[in-house]
């Protein structure tokens, strides 16, 4: 999914992020942003046009708010794509735990789910927002619920993003590499995406670990 997206049209996505649920009104979104009224209406019918952006009349204004629809399959047509991927199994290592250090792998009772590899980015702006691990069982609820489930190594349990904060992923697309192990996964990401409380888990350039 990739959409070519000019500045100013950008810039109304963050506003409109920024706002959550209210619909601020062109008028305002052109006032706020100081974009001419004009050029920002050619690129709001240009956004909602491409199903980036409802707008909706209400009162005599053009309120506007980002499409919040999300992709699902039906739990059988789920089960026929999740079956068709190829799962491996990480270690499962904690932060303190070197990865040479093959004796304080923790030792399973029966074979632990295998998982996927799954980069998550921004469905608009291609933003990498996280990296994390998928099951067949969280891949599968993922596309039949539309909203983003992954399988937590440190809990080894199913981890619904935003379960507890609220800061959920709305399941835009997703894409298989060629060796079908990964995939990306296109969201529409509510809050933000790091616990830090960053928008993306990536926020650091490497070269800042040397002041650390």
């Amino acid at each position: 999914m990739s959409f070519d997206l000019g500045n100013n049209q950008r810039d109304v996505i963050n506003h409109l992020r920024k706002k959550g649920i209210e619909k601020p009104s062109i008028r305002s979104i052109s006032q706020e942003l100081g974009i001419p009224y004009a050029s920002l209406w050619r690129d709001i019918k240009q956004l909602n046009k491409q199903g980036i952006i409802t707008v909706t009349s209400e009162a005599r204004k053009q309120l506007c708010t980002i499409n919040m629809e999300v992709l699902t399959f039906t739990s059988e047509n789920a089960e026929l794509i999740a079956s068709r991927l190829n799962y491996k199994t990480p270690p499962d290592i904690s932060e303190t735990q070197s990865v040479s250090d093959v004796s304080r792998i923790p030792k399973y009772s029966q074979d632990p789910p295998g998982l996927i590899t799954a980069v998550t980015r921004d469905w608009l702006l291609g933003d990498i927002l996280m990296l994390a691990f998928m099951s067949k069982e969280s891949l599968i609820k993922t596309l039949t619920a539309g909203k983003v489930c992954y399988w937590s190594r440190s809990r080894q349990q199913l981890w619904s993003k935003g379960e507890t904060s609220g800061h959920i992923q709305m399941l835009k697309n997703i894409l298989v590499d060629c060796d079908e192990d990964a995939i990306i996964i296109d969201v529409e990401q509510v809050g933000a995406a790091c616990h830090t409380g960053e928008r993306t888990c990536f926020y650091r350039n490497l070269a800042e670990l040397l002041s650390v």
